[in-house]
């Protein structure tokens, strides 16, 4: 780079309306990508879909899955579900009973008013 070059520090500001289930998949994109977490599109509907349930019972989460058309099958979607729990992104618990729902590491807020202000700095050389 010549000594005379210069550079400069630009900003952009992006602010748009997102109703609460994209705003919850925005989050987990965000939170995902920031840990090195590679999403398929099926993975991130699966997510979605329990941070708006909340803590559900594995097996009729897995039938609503298989309903709304996202999985083939159940066993597809507890498959995913292991993937997942594997990737500390969802807690598994109970017994005979199993009941899943996000990591609440995850920090993902899904109740209330939820804005998202996104500003990006860059450099123009």
């Amino acid at each position: 780079m010549a000594e005379d070059t210069q550079v400069q520090l630009r900003w952009c500001q992006n602010n748009k309306y997102m109703n609460r289930e994209q705003i919850i998949r925005f989050q987990v994109l965000v939170h995902c990508y920031m840990i090195d977490v590679p999403l398929s599109t099926v993975r991130l509907e699966c997510l979605t879909a329990l941070a708006l349930n909340g803590k559900c019972e594995l097996k009729e989460f897995c039938k609503q899955m298989v309903t709304s058309g996202v999985f083939a099958s159940e066993q597809s979607c507890r498959n995913v579900i292991t993937t997942m729990q594997e990737a500390n992104l969802i807690t598994k618990e109970g017994g005979r009973t199993k009941r899943v729902y996000l990591n609440p590491d995850m920090n993902i807020v899904t109740t209330g008013n939820i804005g998202v202000d996104i500003k990006c700095a860059y450099y123009v050389i």
